[in-house]
């Protein structure tokens, strides 16, 4: 029985090693075949890389070809581009070099024609200037004999101006009372406590002047307790101002008056048609007055309308022209 369990053993032993070696067999032959395929497939796989290369390689000739006949083509033409520029250039800058010799020729014609110009300009000046030299004594005279004329005239309008009566008035009422006035009454200030030229006349109330010329005139006039009261200053027929006062409070002017000898000056009551129960305080509260200021403007005409002023003032322009004239001509030269 053990015997036969060891020839069992044996057996399948025997079979096992028997397998084994076929195996070994078998694999070793899938080695073989394996090897060789991998021989087949690497000559394969370096035939067609060699293949894909040269085609590269003529791929990159060939563009490289066609890029350097690309680049000699732009080259050539870019040369003739280049000579065209330089030929442009070239007459352009020949061009140029007659323009610019024919603006120094004009610029030179131009200076000398300009030298020539200054140069008679300059001796016209010089004549001119001791032309201008050889009046302006003579005029410096008759200009110093004429001031010295006008200013002895205006000494002698300012002595007879100082010398001549100044007419002036002031007055005021007698009355120190509240004085009832009717429509369109002329106001007599009859308390007269200046009187020169004698041009007022208290009872009627009128100044007549005496000497035309610039016055002075003014007024005041003063209310009572509730009442109004209302004046205007007349010239002639003429009105000029009005004073207005009421409850006490005074109306007054004052203004400068062109006035010619015989012109009369007063003072008259309003008389509209809604001036009712008016009254004017009397005594010193209200008062009428008028002074000569001046007659100036009749001592310019005299003084200056004279034949020797007119004579005056021609030479006084033309002295002023002609200095102005030879100061220029100095600047100039």
């Amino acid at each position: 029985m053990e015997e036969a369990w060891v020839w069992a053993l044996v057996g399948i032993m025997t079979v096992c090693v028997v397998s084994f070696v076929g195996v070994e067999f078998m694999l070793k032959g899938m080695e073989d075949r394996l090897k060789t395929d991998l021989r087949e497939m690497e000559k394969a796989t370096t035939t067609k890389i060699n293949s894909v290369k040269n085609e590269l390689e003529k791929e990159y000739i060939n563009n490289i070809n066609a890029v350097r006949d690309e680049m000699n083509e732009k080259e050539i033409r870019f040369n003739k581009d280049l000579k065209k520029v330089a030929d442009n250039i070239q007459v352009f800058s020949t061009e140029a070099d007659k323009k610019i010799i024919e603006i120094e020729t004009l610029i030179e014609e131009k200076e000398n024609n300009y030298k020539k110009e200054m140069s008679s300009v300059r001796e016209e000046m010089l004549i001119l200037l001791m032309k201008n030299e050889i009046s302006q004594s003579t005029m410096r005279a008759e200009f110093k004999l004429s001031l010295q004329k006008l200013n002895n005239r205006c000494m002698n309008s300012i002595n007879r101006m100082k010398t001549e009566i100044r007419p002036a008035f002031a007055a005021t009422f007698t009355n120190e009372r509240a004085m009832p006035l009717s429509h369109g009454e002329i106001l007599k200030f009859d308390s007269v406590n200046l009187n020169i030229g004698e041009g007022y006349d208290s009872t009627t109330g009128y100044f007549t002047v005496p000497k035309a010329g610039i016055y002075f005139v003014s007024c005041t006039i003063r209310s009572i307790e509730n009442k109004h009261i209302s004046a205007y200053l007349w010239k002639n027929n003429k009105k000029l101002v009005l004073a207005y006062g009421r409850n006490w409070n005074t109306g007054s002017f004052g203004l400068p008056v062109s006035l010619q000898k015989g012109d009369i000056l007063f003072v008259r009551h309003d008389d509209g048609p809604y001036i009712v129960n008016e009254e004017v305080h009397g005594g010193s509260s209200s008062f009428f007055a008028a002074t000569f200021i001046n007659n100036l403007h009749s001592e310019y005409k005299r003084i200056y309308s004279s034949t020797e002023d007119i004579k005056f003032n021609s030479t006084l322009s033309k002295f002023s022209s002609e200095t102005e004239e030879n100061l220029l001509i100095k600047r100039r030269h």
